[in-house]
């Protein structure tokens, strides 16, 4: 006979342990533990079903007391007992699955995690080598210990649903704020993709800021987490189409690509076919941004496999869509602002340029004929040191530069773009830079050719521009540094890549460093007031264009000069 007492012992600690235990998988363990000790069998099995996709979940099913592991068949004995609310006996041994027959098993018990009519939980399978010899009395005594489990799941998922919901809202306080510490307006909206995508557990995130003036998408500063953002291109908004349909609506939920109306279909059918598809995403979670009813953009949330969003999860990120959208409204009047006073700022620099200018020429200009003079006596005196004769080659090189540099800022605005080759600039810039002067080891690899690529720039500031994100790599300890481009034919842009391999830059740092006066480098090394990035980013602005940057610490830095290119 079964000890009723000890089934009702082994139920009390399982409730117990539910209180305790916030990891579902090692409860629907000790649930199967304790079936298999108290009713003697060989192996058991519990399967999670979930009733809102219909299938039973492999991440939540335990097997223990044999070698195999497999998912119920979706017409077999175990979905039958969750469909009739009863438990079933399989006694004939042809009828057990292949699997479960390998084992040795030749009779198998199959009881609901569920009372009869209310929602399906899960399955378990009591396996046994020998009958167990079980009365009627006994097999309804294992029926209402799996009913009892099947609530005792059902707690467990509500303490597991009200601790994400928590844990949901802490993330999504955190992540409107440090949207609203991000120094410029692109750096707020990645910090929007990235913390919606961690606050709702999903694939990837991408966010289309919206121009209300232009009336349309702001295709310039898109920006996506969690994908690869070269893999698709972005299409204008029509009239009737996704993005005007979701700022309607305000949130737009597709759970599966493969379940669609005609009409879904056609109105997610770019999404679908440059976004999803191709990055391996099945469904999505749409949210339009907006501030007073006035719109700021639409936030899309992916997910890998189908997804049927909660109300929780739909309140969550109708709540974040709403704190981001002001927060990214901070964020543009907060780069307004910075480009007006850095403007301001350089204007007041202008004033002296010109003189500063004529000044620096006069000096530089003498420089060359004073090295020249001092090879010469070198030589006279029998002194072939190839070191310093080649950083005296090094120094006229470099005052060459300067003089072009003075004359650039004499004769002409220096803001002011004009057809360039990237090729021949990077050949200019890496040569420049002596890097290996700053690092023996470090090798600097340009995949740039001359004569591939043309971008409105000012000449001799991109080489000075690209000279300052070398030096910067050398003295972050890179030992490799790749220079590469790419073509952006349908932004009309060209996209200079500088990538490291050096100490990398923390993450709380990456917005700081294009700051005017903020620097991580020690007092010693070049640029300690932090001036080099700022003034680049104000300079590759002026030309029409953008510098970002990539850094995850401890492995590289990757800056990204987009300029835009000759129509």
């Amino acid at each position: 006979m079964l000890p009723f007492n000890e089934v009702l012992r082994a139920l009390r600690a399982i409730h117990a342990k539910i209180l305790l235990e916030p990891d579902r998988v090692r409860i629907l363990e000790h649930i199967a533990t304790t079936a298999m000790t108290i009713f003697r069998a060989d192996a058991c099995r519990i399967h999670r079903y979930d009733a809102q996709t219909g299938a039973f979940q492999r991440e939540a099913s335990v097997g223990l007391g044999a070698e195999w592991k497999h998912l119920p068949r979706r017409d077999g004995t175990g979905a039958r007992a969750l469909k009739t609310g009863s438990h079933v006996w399989v006694d004939d041994p042809v009828r057990l699955n292949p699997v479960v027959r390998k084992a040795g098993i030749t009779r198998s018990g199959v009881f609901p995690l569920h009372p009869k009519g209310a929602r399906p939980v899960g399955v378990l399978y009591l396996h046994y080598r020998e009958h167990p010899g079980f009365s009627e009395e006994e097999r309804d005594l294992v029926y209402h210990f799996a009913y009892h489990a099947g609530l005792a799941i059902q707690l467990a998922e509500l303490r597991e649903s009200d601790r994400r919901h928590i844990q949901d809202l802490e993330a999504l306080r955190e992540a409107v704020f440090s949207v609203a510490e991000a120094a410029t307006l692109r750096g707020a909206l990645l910090r929007v993709a990235d913390r919606a995508m961690r606050v709702l557990h999903a694939d990837a995130a991408i966010l289309y800021p919206w121009d209300e003036n232009e009336r349309t998408l702001d295709r310039e500063l898109v920006v996506g987490a969690g994908l690869d953002m070269d893999r698709f291109r972005i299409a204008p908004p029509r009239p009737n189409g996704l993005t005007h349909t979701l700022m309607r609506a305000g949130t737009l939920v597709v759970e599966n690509l493969a379940h669609l109306t005609p009409e879904q279909a056609h109105l997610v059918a770019n999404l679908r076919s440059h976004i999803m598809e191709p990055n391996g995403l099945c469904a999505f979670i749409g949210v339009a941004l907006q501030v007073a009813k006035r719109s700021v953009g639409v936030l899309y949330v992916f997910f890998r496999a189908p997804h049927t969003p909660s109300l929780e999860e739909l309140n969550t990120i109708r709540i974040f869509g709403e704190m981001a959208a002001t927060r990214i409204e901070l964020a543009k009047l907060s780069e307004a602002q910075r480009k007006a006073a850095t403007a301001e700022a350089i204007a007041t620099l202008s004033a002296a340029a010109a003189q500063f200018a004529h000044k620096m020429a006069n000096v530089a200009g003498t420089v060359p004929m004073i090295i020249d003079d001092i090879v010469h006596k070198l030589r006279a005196i029998g002194v072939e040191d190839d070191g310093i004769l080649a950083r005296l080659d090094h120094l006229r090189e470099d005052t060459l530069g300067l003089m072009e540099m003075a004359d650039q800022l004499r004769l002409r605005d220096i803001g002011k773009p004009e057809p360039v080759d990237l090729g021949q600039v990077v050949e200019k810039a890496v040569k420049a830079a002596h890097v290996r002067s700053l690092n023996p080891d470090l090798q600097v690899h340009n995949a740039v050719p001359p004569g591939t690529t043309q971008v409105l720039a000012a000449e001799v500031l991109l080489v000075d521009i690209i000279v300052n994100l070398l030096h910067n790599a050398a003295q972050a300890g890179a030992r490799r540094i790749e220079l590469s481009a790419s073509l952006r034919p349908e932004d009309e842009m060209a996209d200079l890549h500088v990538r490291d391999d050096g100490s990398g830059i923390a993450p709380e740092d990456q917005e700081k460093v294009f700051m005017p006066l903020y620097s991580t480098k020690e007092r010693a090394e070049s640029d300690p007031h932090g001036i080099g990035l700022w003034a680049s980013r104000y300079q590759i602005e002026r030309m029409g264009g953008e510098i970002t940057l990539e850094s995850t610490p401890g492995v590289g830095t990757c800056f990204t000069i987009s300029l835009p290119v000759p129509g």
